[in-house]
């Protein structure tokens, strides 16, 4: 049975997306810089019924480190051309998906420096540049920092041009004419005066205030502790923001469970465990309009297979809704729904 190349084509768009490998130091036959596959011996031939089988499965699979070792197999079996033409089916499939993966990480970049210019506060747009600039996001990190800039080139006061004051003259008010009043005679008045004998006073006894007034102890109150500080929306939409691109740069065992549960805590979730699952996915979208990464869990071990079905669907279903009613980042919720 021969094998053409349009059939080994048309099987990559069966597969799965995943991530890229790296390049090999030195190339396999069928991997760029490697001899093709046309060169090799067996080119154009017919193969066995089942050698065709297991190489349509391979491709089937989508999986490049799948596809690989099955043409490592055949090769040791003697079939170089079809080994060859199973590496060059791979490394096509891992082009598509860095492209598909890169369109991703860009809308999320482009999220978060949305969410830091709408805080308004140049430090921690310049924070969230620095955390883009370490995920290779250069472009989003220089906007954010050019953002910033502008806002601290603006004078927060402004000086006041002085005013002359006018200066007016009072007119002097000239004095009153001096009145002389004659001083009437004096009459002179004679005063009677009686004589004052004070009577004996009566002796006062007294007693002393303790035994009058009752002993009363005061008790300072207890401080009243500080009230904690809230933090700001903003703060807060910059920490979940932060969190997200986390775990987009992350795998499943990987991420910082403990940013992860501070956010939870942040946003009282129903489930606060660190792990990232499709609760605090749809928090990101619903709370603070951010594409979120595909979460990590799903279900419960007690609803086993039924409750992981069940929340898949759910999370999908909210996501779509998000498409719909966004049609700038449509196809973004879109990819986002396909869990």
């Amino acid at each position: 049975m021969a094998i053409g190349k349009g059939l080994l084509l048309g099987g990559l768009m069966l597969g799965t997306l995943g991530l890229v490998a790296t390049a090999k130091a030195k190339p396999k036959p069928g991997e760029p810089g490697g001899t093709p596959a046309s060169a090799l011996p067996g080119s154009g031939q017919q193969v066995p019924v089942q050698v065709a089988a297991i190489m349509i499965e391979a491709m089937k699979t989508g999986n490049p480190a799948v596809i690989r070792k099955t043409a490592d197999e055949l090769e040791k079996g003697g079939y170089l051309a079809q080994a060859a033409d199973l590496r060059a089916g791979a490394v096509i499939i891992e082009q598509e998906q860095a492209k598909v993966k890169a369109q991703g990480s860009s809308a999320m970049a482009e999220s978060l420096k949305s969410v830091a210019i709408a805080t308004g506060d140049p430090a921690r747009m310049r924070k969230t540049a620095e955390e883009l600039r370490k995920g290779g996001y250069a472009s989003q990190a220089t906007e954010l920092e050019q953002v910033a800039s502008v806002l601290e080139s603006v004078p927060t006061t402004v000086a006041m041009p002085s005013m002359p004051v006018p200066t007016v003259a009072v007119p002097s008010i000239p004095k009153a004419p001096s009145v002389s009043v004659p001083a009437p005679a004096a009459t002179p008045v004679s005063v009677s005066i009686p004589t004052f004998t004070p009577a004996a006073l009566p002796t006062l006894t007294t007693t002393p205030a303790t035994q009058i007034l009752p002993q009363v102890v005061v008790t300072a109150p207890a401080p009243t502790p500080a009230p904690s500080a809230t933090a700001s929306a903003a703060n807060r939409a910059a920490f979940a923001g932060r969190t997200a691109l986390m775990l987009q740069s992350s795998k499943k065992g990987t991420e910082d469970e403990g940013t992860v549960m501070a956010y939870q805590q942040q946003e009282n979730l129903r489930k606060q465990d660190g792990k990232y699952g499709s609760e605090t996915g749809l928090s990101f979208a619903n709370t603070y309009d951010i594409v979120p990464p595909k979460p990590f869990y799903w279900g419960t071990k007690a609803g086993g297979y039924s409750s992981y079905v069940a929340d898949k669907k759910q999370y999908k279903a909210a996501l779509l809704r998000k498409a719909a009613a966004d049609p700038q980042r449509s196809e973004e919720w879109t990819r986002a729904a396909a869990v």
